[in-house]
């Protein structure tokens, strides 16, 4: 939706900070390119929430579970 309204997508982070208290981090806005081809823009937006996700996780990686084994899943898949 980005790419065609040429709006910035606007990475948002939500971490608890207590008992029944979060914080929203917000992250740096992202312009996805309407100069480039549709498929190279939309790889590069998401290059760049993928960055910004990854240093959430790097500054906190005990807020992060993912809730099925997603290593065996992909194994399951090559096999």
């Amino acid at each position: 939706m980005a790419y065609l309204t040429d709006a910035p997508l606007l990475p948002c982070f939500i971490e608890r900070a207590g008992r029944g208290l979060f914080t929203v981090f917000v992250g740096t806005p992202i312009e996805v390119s309407r100069d480039l081809p549709r498929d190279v823009a939309i790889q590069r937006a998401a290059q760049q929430f993928a960055d910004q996700l990854g240093e959430r996780v790097r500054q906190h990686p005990d807020y992060w579970y993912h809730f099925y084994r997603y290593w065996d899943a992909q194994r399951d898949l090559v096999n």
